[in-house]
């Protein structure tokens, strides 16, 4: 039986779809995701009154349009179970490669100038109903990192409606969640910094951090339309999409972040998590973000009293003129590889 009201029965089931305001099946095996929260609401009227002359009282009032444009799901990230929601805003993935003759595989996710067409169709599960959201765009992605946690994931969305009886989703009872599938965990990391014009990133480049946060957005415009419909139709873009890597340095050591602030000296970023489990045989479970130009927007050096001094900085990402040394082909802001057990393309 359910345990009505109870969070521990939802289940998250994500598939990428083809035609905006029209549901595809999640009800499968393997396309469960686990969240911590949502926050796409059933329905955000903006409630429309009539106010016409000739009653004393407000009647035939009408919910007007429905708004769900400022949306997220917020989950503890993991290395297996969200390809497609991470491709989603990418853009390209392509057909993953086999690492050695193991039951590991390599998916590399690079960005695509324009998202026209990619989304696909939201299910939670909630113990009592289905909540069908039949097209979700991915707005943005927000890895942010504590020491002795797990990394969070909030992944921005832009639905188009949510509905309690669904198109295509009225069970998930056939949804199943891939084995093992770990999560990333904050001692899983390793960030690397080093000017863009110098060599490969090398462990020496290591920078300590005892918090971080990846965040990445694409700005979209979504519109009510004339279909007699109250959802909106497919966003587009609308602005230049921003990468920003925020960091609590551990320890107050060099000047060099606030001169090369000063200067505009551009690095190069390298983050890697490793899971101490294998995905296969002398493959661990990876996921690893490159970006090739990196300028900080703000380093704050506080002094507040006999305590340490923490620095706290920030950089913005930008496509690069060309390649920087060890991040081969890699112009466009960032690149994330996956490792893990999935064999097909991530936006098959």
């Amino acid at each position: 039986m359910a345990q009505y009201g109870s969070g521990v029965d939802v289940i998250a089931a994500f598939k990428k779809a083809a035609t905006w305001h029209t549901a595809v099946s999640v009800n499968s095996a393997n396309l469960g995701f686990r969240i911590l929260s949502d926050t796409i609401a059933m329905g955000i009227p903006a409630y429309v009154p009539d106010n016409s002359l000739g009653s004393a009282w407000r009647k035939g009032g009408d919910l007007g349009n429905i708004d769900l444009t400022n949306s997220d799901i917020t989950l503890e990230c993991r290395y297996d179970s969200l390809n497609t929601l991470l491709a989603m805003f990418f853009g390209v993935a392509g057909a993953p490669t086999q690492l050695g003759a193991t039951t590991a595989y390599r998916h590399t996710l690079t960005l695509a100038n324009s998202l026209d067409g990619l989304f696909g169709t939201l299910a939670v599960y909630d113990g009592i109903i289905v909540r069908e959201t039949p097209s979700v765009k991915v707005r943005g992605l927000e890895f942010t990192g504590r020491a002795g946690e797990a990394i969070q994931l909030r992944v921005m969305v832009i639905p188009d409606d949510r509905l309690e009886a669904g198109q295509v989703n009225t069970t998930l009872a056939s949804v199943t969640f891939i084995a093992v599938d770990p999560r990333l965990m904050f001692d899983d990391a390793l960030i690397r910094i080093n000017t863009a014009s110098g060599g490969a990133l090398a462990n020496s480049d290591t920078f300590y951090a005892s918090a971080f946060t990846l965040s990445m957005e694409r700005p979209f415009r979504s519109d009510h339309v004339t279909d007699r419909r109250r959802s909106v139709s497919e966003p587009i873009a609308d602005g230049k999409p921003t990468f920003q890597l925020s960091m609590t340095e551990d320890r107050f050591s060099t000047v060099s972040r606030i001169t090369d602030l000063k200067n505009r000296v551009l690095k190069k970023v390298d983050i890697e998590f490793l899971a101490g489990v294998n995905a296969g045989t002398a493959y661990p479970y990876r996921m690893y973000f490159e970006l090739p130009a990196m300028a900080y927007s703000d380093v704050r050096i506080p002094v507040s009293g006999p305590g340490a001094i923490v620095p706290d900085i920030v950089l913005q990402g930008e496509e690069a003129v060309t390649a920087p040394t060890g991040m081969v082909g890699l112009v466009k802001p960032v690149r994330l590889s996956l490792d893990n057990i999935q064999t097909v393309d991530s936006l098959a």
